[in-house]
């Protein structure tokens, strides 16, 4: 089974929201998971080059 895993928050007047779990907060990520593997993972702001970017 191929999955695809996602963090970060939908926008900054979530940041802070207790509307949302503690785990999906600032710091976007994704990760694609096939049979319980990484295939690999990536933050966002590694591709825009702004820290804590969502």
């Amino acid at each position: 089974m191929l999955c695809l895993g996602l963090s970060g928050g939908l926008s900054k007047d979530y940041e802070n929201s207790s509307d949302l779990p503690s785990t999906f907060m600032h710091d976007g990520a994704a990760v694609p998971v096939r049979d319980g593997r990484v295939i690999a993972a990536v933050e966002e702001e590694r591709l825009n080059r702004i820290k804590h970017s969502n």
